[in-house]
């Protein structure tokens, strides 16, 4: 069934509810017409679009910024529309305004809107205060219904911005409508929009009562991830600010290593005592070299020089392996290795078999 247009001449004046319904956009496109009003009303839909595209871009690269900075997009997604010409003049019927192009322009600041979803509140808030702080945008109206909800149990953060377009001869300013939201209150909002057109609702006031309800759990369900999000950012900071944990295991195995060894050296450190036993020890071997000696050289050991001169050697030798022992001390030589046959070593033995006679002779001397 073909439904009957209305005249545009009815459509200049208020009209009746009913009839309002039933307008086209063909309807609208008549209007224009009729009025004179095509083209700028056309010019006026593009000057709109062009500044909705501004705002857009500057968001865009807000979101590359801050997730380069953060590791993460401030928000999911972005959404434009234009309002269309149907819905412009409905709210101007609402207002009760003639469809003109100055008065759309003058009265309706949500021709050109944008919606951004964001994953956390405080997203929503910051990015809103780095838009409306550049110095090209002007911020008209500010309407927070997130702090303050409507009734019905909306909320959404509505910034109305005035934003600078170049033409080809001129600039303008246009009005742009942006809306921020968080993911669940975008859930709501969509399905609360669905169910409140549907027609011949039963128990409309209950349902609106659950709408509410439902939006109040699903704020404290945004409430409850932002600060979940708040922590796992803080025990990240608090990483970054300490630096790399050092593991002192082994540090401390080596401090108990270095105390026992030094437990052991003062247990070795010989009390006053200890040491006067060592002396009394070390003169009771010289009093047996010394009768050692004086029993060989009465048995005629004295006329074999080599003979006597290796047992004074190996006498003087074990009396300084003794007494190196008593002290607690190990001497360590150095082994030169020589060819015998070097004149170099030849001298050496020759000297040091000299000095060990000499040696050997001085001593049998102080123990006569």
């Amino acid at each position: 069934m073909e439904r009957d247009k209305i005249p545009a001449e009815r459509m200049l004046g208020n009209i009746s509810l009913s009839d309002l319904k039933s307008i086209s956009q063909e309807d609208i496109e008549q209007l224009l017409r009729i009025t004179d009003q095509i083209q700028d009303f056309q010019e006026l839909m593009m000057k709109y679009e062009c500044a909705m595209y501004e705002i857009k871009t500057k968001l865009d690269v807000l979101n590359k910024e801050l997730s380069l900075r953060n590791n993460r997009n401030p928000f999911e997604s972005i959404k434009t529309r234009i309002k269309a010409p149907i819905s412009l003049f409905e709210k101007m019927q609402r207002k009760g305004l003639p469809f003109t192009v100055d008065n759309i322009k003058d009265n309706i600041s949500d021709v050109a809107g944008i919606r951004v979803i964001c994953s956390f509140i405080d997203d929503i808030y910051m990015l809103a205060d780095c838009l409306k702080d550049q110095d090209d945008v002007r911020l008209i109206e500010i309407k927070d219904y997130i702090e303050n909800p409507k009734p019905s149990g909306y909320r959404s953060l509505h910034l109305i911005l005035e934003i600078p377009i170049f033409l080809t001869h001129d600039k303008e300013f246009m009005t742009v409508e942006v809306q921020f939201r968080t993911i669940a209150m975008d859930f709501w909002a969509s399905l609360e929009h669905k169910m409140k057109y549907k027609k011949d609702i039963q128990d409309a006031e209950m349902i609106t009562e659950d709408l509410c309800f439902s939006a109040d759990m699903i704020n404290q369900i945004d409430r409850r991830m932002q600060q979940i999000r708040e922590r796992i950012d803080a025990g990240r900071a608090k990483e970054d600010t300490e630096g790399p944990r050092i593991d002192f295991s082994n540090l401390k195995k080596e401090i108990e290593e270095l105390s026992d060894d030094s437990s052991n050296v003062e247990k070795n450190v010989k009390s006053p005592a200890e040491q006067k036993s060592s002396e009394n020890s070390i003169g009771a071997v010289l009093d047996a070299a010394k009768k050692q000696i004086s029993q060989m050289s009465d048995n005629g050991v004295k006329e074999n020089s080599a003979s006597s001169d290796d047992v004074d050697r190996h006498d003087l030798q074990d009396i300084e392996s003794r007494t190196e022992i008593e002290n607690g001390k190990k001497s360590k030589k150095k082994v030169i290795e020589i060819e015998q046959s070097d004149p170099i070593f030849i001298a050496s033995a020759n000297a040091q078999s000299s000095s060990k006679k000499n040696s050997a002779k001085a001593v049998e001397s102080s123990l006569r």
